[in-house]
């Protein structure tokens, strides 16, 4: 993963991603203000982990912020747009395209 790599993270690691991997995050914790427009971050990022959006909002999501790798569960499997790079246990590491 590149040092200057955005990543969407699913909670609750997206919160202490930052400090452990030294990597950026989409939104971390929207309660505490620490991210921009992280209410509306969290919420998307909700939408796109629990399957709730198309494909296609999904990879316009992705490409308008820019991310380039995802952590997650199986459940962000079916957008076609992301390939699985690493598996453990119940989480997995997808790069965008």
């Amino acid at each position: 993963m590149e040092k200057d790599a955005l990543v969407l993270v699913i909670w609750p690691y997206n919160e202490s991603f930052p400090a452990v991997v030294g990597r950026k995050v989409y939104y971390g914790d929207p309660i505490s203000h620490m991210s921009i427009d992280g209410t509306r971050r969290s919420n998307e990022a909700g939408m796109f982990f629990g399957g709730n959006i198309s494909d296609e909002k999904a990879k316009q999501m992705i490409n308008n912020s820019k991310i380039d790798y995802v952590i997650g569960r199986s459940s962000v499997d079916k957008y076609s747009f992301l390939n699985k790079v690493y598996w453990e246990g119940d989480v997995g590491v997808y790069k965008t395209n």
